[in-house]
């Protein structure tokens, strides 16, 4: 269940030490008969209220951006597997060091919690670690390669390796094919 609601005249029987009843947060549908103004406040946002934004941003809009996101392309990530704690790992190759790859992580974060994000059964979500493998043939530091989001409002890091840090032995003495085939790789 999620937030508790009352009503204006709820709390003010509240106020005046009455017993009121409880309600559930309602659904979608119930939502959209309590807020019947969200339509038009959309509506009216679209003709670009000046005043409206300057007080919400104490800046000056310029203009009106096309606010539909339509998919167009079929994202597909590296590798993405639930471990036995049921966090969610996600590993992406990169043969370079690309600036602006923490965007692309950043949008694969949104895509896994969109699709997994909650535990099954449970109310909190599924904690995701998300990892760069690195493997271009420079002897790059793993902390210099660009990893984090820094900008206004937003932070968002994930985690690097680099390839030659890699110990091999656990690989090669794997009883997996695919582990040992990955040493001889490395």
């Amino acid at each position: 269940m999620g937030h508790l609601l009352y009503s204006e005249a709820d709390k003010a029987e509240k106020k005046r030490g009455k017993r009121v009843e409880k309600k559930a947060e309602p659904d979608k549908e119930e939502k959209s008969q309590i807020f019947p103004y969200d339509r038009t406040l959309r509506d009216l946002l679209q003709g670009l209220p000046e005043k409206f934004i300057e007080i919400l941003t104490g800046k000056k809009g310029k203009r009106l951006l096309d606010t539909s996101f339509p998919k167009t392309q079929d994202k597909r990530v590296d590798l993405l597997v639930e471990l036995e704690d049921r966090e969610i790992f996600h590993l992406e190759v990169q043969t370079k060091d690309e600036k602006d790859m923490p965007y692309r992580m950043l949008f694969y974060r949104l895509l896994i919690r969109e699709r997994y994000g909650r535990k099954r059964g449970y109310r909190s979500r599924v904690p995701i670690l998300q990892m760069v493998l690195y493997v271009g043939d420079d002897n790059r530091r793993e902390e210099d390669i660009v990893h984090t989001i820094d900008e206004k409002d937003l932070w968002y890091t994930y985690k690097i390796r680099h390839i030659y840090n890699i110990d091999c032995k656990p690989l090669i003495e794997s009883e997996s094919i695919d582990d040992n085939i990955l040493a001889n790789t490395l």
